[in-house]
């Protein structure tokens, strides 16, 4: 599936605020894996960066319809002739837009290219320190890029009342016009101004809101005006995106319904955050029904906002599947909406996804780590974690658990799935008991949990598995205390132990994700990732690997495709200084290291349900939900024919 839109961000890589945004910019833009149950904005974001030394990463213009590129010009990508031919050579298109950011005082001439182009510039050179203002720009600039006229001015319709005792709707709709006007690029409709005389002023009015964004100024009265109400009853019904902004003084008799179901906030003097949140919602609505309509099947109804009663007034009464962005209604609001329009199913991608899948009983192993060049393929860490979240959400949406084999790092992937179980478990509200993940430790690692850690796990619904050492160790060493992974000896041991876990993990799943893996620099007596594959693999279980990332599932990929041979593996390992010595300890001791598997492997050791098309578009896609698609739709085809 090919996103309606992706973003990338360039900058040079000595740029000091380069990598922070980038990390802000992801969350803002498609999801932040530390709030999995947050609404985001599902918009794939990438970055590229370089200098004259380091090779400028390739843009890849295939992983959406339309590529919005945000150039950050400081003082050293102005200076890099590297920068300006790679910004000459982006092609110029409809479906490719240049969006230009100064971070120094001559970007404005950075490039042929951009000569001709408005920067986005703000009040210092530092996007970080001026956040607020650039996401106002950023917002405005992307809503426009995806409309179908991306020149025009965003229109703000100021929907207030004009009968509250201290006159506070009046006044303040004619400060955020003044506002609009004086220090954003948007315009506004303010009836006072700009209706026309002499004409129907009704016409006027709808006219206006079907062609803008609405803001609600809600104050005292405005329930009781008849015409607040039309107003935002003509926005809702055309799917024109609309806030509210409370500014209620002392007690009201009543809210207007329809006003429940739109993002709302308190006015605190700043009209910043306020259009901040319009331009998010409006960005949010317009993309999610660029990207509902993709997923949508058969004879369903897309709303890009959570449905509600009104939603009926414009929804086909013939139509019986409703979908709508993420997250989920509560079960409470689904009843009444069912109890008004029988027989309507609603779903959420994330539930469309998994709606005719049940892994209830199932165990679903995900081997990830960070793989040595995802920021080549233009990715940080971010959107790996990003990825891992959503994989385990669908699974455990579908009533599946979650195995990985990790280790106690700080901030590794056992803390990312400690936390996930820990929110999903606060999100179902279910006995406290009942685990999501199981978290298998091998020896040594074990030798180091506490009564602390212990406790943690418990309290995240996190089951611990811990593996005892391998037979090798027996009177070699002492079980009951830390082995550093140090020598050729203690790797051996470590390695052996490694294996025993993995062997003991693979035992007790149903199918297996692969995604990243470092090819060098690991602990045991190959790649994890590659190991667990192989294991996976002989025990003829159902794998996914994910390929995009780059790393071991990468290399895998190619492999399976006979476009890399097992001594690329090999060569790869022996990158890191000890493993070379470490792999002629095994073969020392009758346990040679044997990579020569690699070359005989195929699609068919796979088994997980995948066409050749549909695995190797699994192998080349970073599109999150078509990877969360692919994955589900295999694990479904593979469970009904077990």
């Amino acid at each position: 599936m090919i996103a309606p839109l992706s973003i990338y961000v360039l900058y040079h890589n000595e740029n000091k605020e380069g990598h922070e945004i980038y990390d802000r910019l992801y969350k803002l833009l498609c999801r932040d894996a530390g709030e999995p149950f947050y609404d985001g904005l599902d918009i794939p974001v990438y970055f590229s960066t370089g200098s004259e030394t380091k090779h400028i990463n390739d843009i890849d213009y295939t992983r959406a319809e339309k590529t919005v590129i945000l150039l950050l010009i400081d003082q050293k990508m102005y200076i890099s002739d590297a920068w300006r031919n790679m910004v000459k050579d982006i092609p110029d298109t409809e479906n490719i837009c240049l969006c230009p950011v100064s971070q120094f005082q001559y970007a404005f001439d950075f490039s042929g290219r951009t000569a001709y182009q408005q920067l986005i510039s703000l009040k210092t050179y530092s996007i970080i320190d001026n956040w607020q203002e650039f996401k106002t720009r950023l917002f405005d600039y992307l809503i426009r890029s995806i409309s179908d006229d991306p020149k025009k001015k965003l229109k703000i319709f100021i929907s207030h009342s004009k009968r509250d005792k201290d006159n506070i709707g009046r006044v303040k709709a004619e400060n955020l016009r003044d506002y609009l006007r004086k220090e954003t690029k948007g315009d506004s409709f303010y009836d006072v101004n700009d209706i026309v005389d002499g004409f129907r002023f009704d016409h006027q009015i709808d006219a206006a809101i079907k062609d803008s964004l609405l803001i609600v100024l809600f104050t005292n009265t405005y329930s009781s005006r008849e015409w607040c109400r039309r107003e935002l009853l003509t926005a809702k019904k055309h799917k024109i995106p609309a806030i509210a902004v409370f500014m209620v003084n002392g007690d009201i008799d009543r809210v207007f319904p329809y006003i429940g179901n739109i993002p709302s906030t308190i006015f605190n003097g700043d009209w910043r955050p306020v259009l901040n949140l319009l331009f998010r919602t409006a960005l949010d609505q317009y993309y999610e029904q660029l990207l509902l309509e993709k997923i949508k099947e058969g004879d369903t109804t897309v709303l890009p906002f959570s449905p509600e009663a009104f939603s009926f007034s414009i929804v086909d009464y013939a139509k019986k599947t409703v979908l709508y962005p993420e997250p989920p209604l509560g079960q409470e609001e689904i009843e009444i909406l069912q109890a008004i329009r029988p027989g309507t199913s609603f779903y959420t991608p994330m539930q469309y996804l998994a709606k005719d899948v049940d892994l209830r009983g199932k165990k679903i192993a995900i081997s990830v780590s960070e793989p040595d060049n995802l920021e080549v393929l233009g990715m940080g860490q971010t959107i790996l974690r990003d990825l891992t979240v959503e994989l385990s959400r669908h699974i455990l949406i579908a009533k599946g658990r979650m195995v990985y084999g990790g280790d106690l790092r700080q901030e590794g992937y056992t803390e990312l799935f400690k936390e996930l179980s820990y929110q999903y478990g606060q999100f179902e509200k279910k006995d406290s008991n009942h685990t999501y993940f199981e978290n298998y430790l091998s020896w040594p690692i074990t030798t180091k949990l506490t009564e602390s850690i212990l406790s943690d796990y418990a309290h995240n619904r996190v089951g611990l598995i811990k593996v005892g050492h391998a037979p090798e160790c027996e009177g070699k060493v002492k079980l009951d205390s830390f082995l550093p992974p140090i020598g050729d000896c203690n790797l051996f041991f470590w390695g052996q132990s490694l294996t025993k876990m993995r062997q003991e993990m693979e035992d007790n799943v149903t199918a297996r994700i692969i995604v990243g893996g470092r090819a060098s620099g690991f602990k045991g007596k190959m790649a994890g990732l590659l190991e667990e594959f192989k294991i996976a693999k002989d025990a003829k279980h159902p794998i996914y690997l994910i390929g995009g990332f780059g790393g071991i599932a990468d290399m895998l990929c190619a492999a399976i495709n006979k476009d890399l041979p097992s001594n690329a593996f090999v060569e790869e390992a022996f990158k890191c200084d000890y493993y070379e010595s470490l792999y002629k300890y095994y073969a020392n001791n009758g346990l040679a290291i044997d990579y020569s598997w690699i070359d005989g492997i195929t699609l068919d050791d796979l088994h997980n349900g995948l066409t050749k098309e549909e695995n190797n578009r699994l192998f080349s896609t970073t599109n999150i939900m078509e990877i969360v698609s692919l994955i589900l739709h295999g694990l479904s085809k593979t469970l009904n024919n077990a």
